[in-house]
């Protein structure tokens, strides 16, 4: 099975959360509302690549509730593996070297989703580009790999 495959399998439980619970903010935040009007009227494999063109977009990791994180991953994981030059593979590796110190959110994923970050990121390490995220792709290989 290709490895995107294997990421859309492993969050196939992950369920899609409400244009209500996309991102976290107060109503009337802009980003928020913008963010959910990209994001909202798609499920997660169906987002097209152009959406990830958006500043909104490629910076909305860290906004995005609990359940639309976990929704959204795979597909933010699939854009950055067939799009390497994206902004969206900075952005997932700030994201996912968070950890669960600072972002809770880490939690919410299962067993299964966790082993398929931590092939990503993996994959990622022996990209040429790689050196530019050390220090991420470091706390984030740390994290992943811990919790797998």
């Amino acid at each position: 099975m290709e490895v995107i495959e294997q990421v859309y399998a492993a969050f196939a439980d992950a369920p899609r959360p409400t244009a209500a619970n996309i991102a976290t903010g107060s109503l009337g935040d802009l980003e928020r509302e913008r963010v959910t009007e990209l994001l909202a009227p798609y499920v997660a494999r169906e987002v097209p690549d152009n959406v990830f063109e958006h500043y909104e977009i490629v910076a909305m990791l860290p906004v995005l509730s609990e359940t639309a994180f976990r929704y959204f991953m795979p597909r933010c994981i699939d854009h950055a593996l067939s799009h390497p030059e994206s902004q969206m593979v900075e952005s997932l590796m700030y994201a996912l070297s968070m950890g669960r110190k600072y972002d809770e959110r880490v939690l919410a994923f299962a067993t299964k989703e966790r082993e398929v970050i931590a092939r990503f990121l993996e994959i990622i390490a022996t990209a040429p580009p790689a050196w530019l995220y050390q220090d991420h792709l470091k706390a984030a290989r740390e994290e992943w790999n811990a919790v797998v």
